[in-house]
């Protein structure tokens, strides 16, 4: 590993951190929705 090649990956990694599209990775909670129960749906009298 020679210095030339140091220089040319610190240019690649800081071109990649300051270019690159980053996606956005959200951690978000999962909220379950109870479903209606058959004795309160419209029509069940």
């Amino acid at each position: 590993m020679g210095f030339r090649n140091r220089v040319l990956v610190l240019l690649n990694w800081a071109w990649n951190y300051v270019f690159y599209r980053r996606a956005v990775r959200l951690v978000v909670p999962v909220v379950e929705v109870p479903e209606p129960s058959s004795d309160t749906a419209p029509g069940n009298i």
